[in-house]
């Protein structure tokens, strides 16, 4: 004889477990969906099986087809009523919002001979899960002795939801369980230490992210483990020194976090959105030549105007005696340099001495949303980085790309403009058939975005360490003075980058500011000789990674960075308040407002 009993949640040990009833052991492993609902105005049971083919239930009060989820309803039952036998078609899921029932099974059927058969007992009432959910499983196949009974012995009504989609519900929990399991016990990674969410989860490291505090969190842990730890189900964090060799300096796959990068959406593919290595090496041929330290220096009387009009916002700030927020005229002179260099067209927020558009004041919440969407880069493609998006020109950084799109259009169609960096790859295009104009606007707006802010924090960090370090700055300036006088050396208005190539003092300060705090997050080495400092030194990267604006990075540096040494005493508002910062891709500082002012010319 075969019995097949009701499940509740307090006799269920696990959905996924097969179930066994009586002396015979059956497997049952499908999992489908019922209710108590409410038709033609009677109490009745009613089940469903999310199946193509029904299945019959029989209740004390009538026979019932199975249907699907669009029968689903809130129930009502009377107070103390009672159901009387039924048996499921499938597994069923009932919840119970109000009220009490009481649920007997396997129930001897009537005439039946068989006194071995015990039942069992669930009360089921609203509170917690496991006292307010009713599984039951007893099919009319296979349970051929009795079903079970249901009862409503409250004294108020009895209130029940089916839970929708519970199949595909209970499937989804069991395989995300199922993964949870493998990537802590079984992933490649599992014996790597580290955070134990982040074995199981990414959200660990988003987390860390979007607070701006994931370096922080990485040296911590690497402080605590070592130099391997996971960060992320699929991602560890390096900190040994070899690292860099084994690594970046590998021909190695780059992760799909890059596929992001590419702005304004995916069919502008560049050199850093491009993940394989020997494809991104093809790709960075094309626009080599705009980047050499040559062809830029060609163009340094144009860099000199840009930081003439950065250094008339400086001498109106002296003048006023009004605290002057350096780091955004900062990011505002490295942004106009940028146009300046890429397409002979500055984005004019030197001009106008203010954020058109909100380009730079989006540009952090971009960094932090680029930084995690990475990591999701199909949703980012529903979000912001589709076609769609491109078209209607709704982009966060609006005016830097609609700016650079139309300077582009303009310089394409200039053929006698001076020879900048679109000329180069203008040239490029002429010379390579699988090489598009497409390209060009990819790269132009990729290095926008990626030099907004970078060469910024470089030179902030130059500003605001030295500037608290008098003796270091004092130093710099007699080296600046002592070149005047016995070398003929940086006497020009704009000092020229030859010339601070010669400054060794003070080109040690800027690769020291870089090491302390540079552009993008990195852990720095301490304790070491200069030789290894020297080795690992990679605030631009490395390899076949590295950052191929680093030339205008390291002409804007030294040239800005100088004259504000030679020409100006700079002091923080508040010298006892340290600046504040957020960790994103980049790491921008903020709160570090200066007074300045200009020294006595002779």
């Amino acid at each position: 004889m075969h019995v097949r009993s009701t499940l509740t949640s307090l006799l269920l040990a696990t959905i996924s477990a097969p179930f066994v009833h009586g002396q015979n052991t059956t497997v049952h492993t499908s999992l489908n969906i019922t209710a108590l609902a409410s038709r033609d105005g009677y109490s009745v049971i009613e089940c469903w099986q999310l199946a193509s083919v029904p299945e019959y239930a029989r209740s004390a009060l009538n026979w019932l087809v199975a249907g699907n989820t669009t029968q689903a309803a809130l129930s009502i039952i009377e107070p103390r009523t009672t159901a009387g036998e039924a048996w499921a078609p499938a597994v069923q899921l009932t919840v119970i919002l109000n009220g009490l029932v009481r649920i007997t099974a396997p129930h001897i059927a009537p005439g039946t001979k068989n006194s071995t058969i015990t039942t069992s007992v669930a009360y089921l009432m609203p509170g917690t899960l496991s006292s307010s959910v009713l599984i039951a499983a007893d099919l009319a196949s296979t349970s051929t002795i009795a079903g079970h009974y249901t009862e409503f012995p409250s004294d108020e009504q009895t209130v029940l939801v089916q839970g929708l989609y519970v199949v595909a519900a209970v499937q989804v929990i069991i395989g995300v369980l199922s993964l949870l399991v493998w990537r802590r016990c079984f992933s490649p990674l599992s014996d790597i230490p580290g955070p134990f969410f982040a074995s199981l989860s990414r959200l660990w490291h988003v987390k860390h992210i979007l607070a701006g505090d994931h370096n922080i969190q990485s040296v911590a842990l690497h402080k605590r483990h070592g130099h391997f730890v996971r960060i992320a189900p699929d991602e560890v964090s390096v900190s040994h020194p070899d690292g860099i060799k084994k690594i970046l300096l590998a021909s190695l796959q780059k992760a799909s976090w890059y596929k992001a990068m590419a702005i304004p959406d995916y069919r502008f593919q560049t050199p850093h959105s491009e993940t394989d290595p020997k494809r991104k090496v093809a790709m960075s041929k094309n626009f080599a030549a705009g980047y050499t330290m040559s062809n830029l220096l060609h163009n340094e009387g144009h860099v000199d105007e840009m930081i003439e009009l950065f250094l008339g916002w400086v001498d109106k700030f002296a003048e006023s005696g009004r605290p002057m927020d350096l780091g955004l005229f900062f990011i505002f002179t490295t942004s106009d340099i940028m146009g300046e260099l890429l397409f002979s067209q500055p984005f004019g927020f030197l001009s106008q001495g203010k954020d058109i558009g909100n380009a730079i004041a989006n540009a952090i919440p971009l960094n932090a949303y680029a930084a995690v969407m990475g990591f999701f880069s199909r949703t980012h493609m529903l979000l912001v980085g589709n076609p769609f998006i491109t078209w209607l020109r709704i982009l966060p950084m609006g005016h830097l790309y609609n700016h650079a799109v139309q300077a582009i259009d303009k310089r394409l169609a200039n053929t006698d403009a001076r020879f900048d960096t679109i000329s180069h790859w203008s040239k490029s295009l002429e010379r390579n058939p699988d090489m598009t104009v497409r390209d060009i606007y990819a790269k132009a707006t990729s290095d926008v975005g990626a030099g907004l802010d970078t060469v910024a924090i470089g030179l902030s960090s130059f500003v605001y360490h030295m500037m608290r370090r008098p003796d270091a700055w004092r130093r710099v300036r007699l080296e600046i003075e002592e070149a005047q006088k016995t070398g003929n050396l940086c006497g020009d208005g704009i000092i020229s980058y030859e010339d601070t190539l010669k400054l060794p003092f003070f080109q040690a300060c800027i690769k020291e500011s870089l090491r302390v705090h540079g552009p993008a997050c990195y852990r720095w080495m301490v304790n070491e000789d200069v030789a290894v400092l020297e080795k690992y030194f990679i605030p631009w990267g490395v390899g076949y990674q590295s950052c191929p604006g680093q030339n205008i990075a390291k002409i804007e540096l030294s040239k800005i960075a100088a004259v504000l040494v030679r020409d100006y005493d700079i002091r923080q508002v508040d010298k006892d308040k340290e600046w504040e910062w957020k960790a994103y891709i980049t790491c921008v500082p903020h709160s570090w407002d200066c007074y300045i002012s200009k020294r006595a010319v002779g």
